[in-house]
């Protein structure tokens, strides 16, 4: 992993686990959207889709762009995931994304 892969990693986890303990407590938590949009920029939390025993013969391409201009493409080759940059081959679809609600989706919130 990379150290802009990690900076990332580890502001992602500070954004999510700071809403999880404000939740948990009834007090607000509120996330940047450019905070949000660096913490996916390298490494989306993809838990919520990156199960393998059911994406095990998946093969698919989706291009994500989030509202703050950031664009990737997540690509499931055999169940394996891969994160490209913007335009690195044909998509099955185009997801359109507020970065925070991206962020919490994405991450099983």
């Amino acid at each position: 992993m990379t150290i802009p892969t990690s900076w990332c990693t580890a502001l992602a986890e500070h954004l999510l686990h700071g809403y999880d303990m404000a939740f948990a407590v009834g007090q607000p938590w509120p996330i940047d959207p450019h905070h949000a949009r660096s913490g996916v920029r390298r490494r989306p939390p993809l838990r919520a889709l990156s199960n393998r025993a059911t994406t095990a013969a998946y093969t698919a391409g989706y291009a994500i762009e989030l509202t703050t201009g950031e664009r990737f493409t997540i690509r499931f080759v055999n169940g394996e995931y891969h994160l490209e940059p913007p335009d690195s081959g044909p998509v099955d679809c185009t997801i359109t994304a507020d970065p925070v609600a991206f962020l919490l989706v994405a991450s099983g919130e």
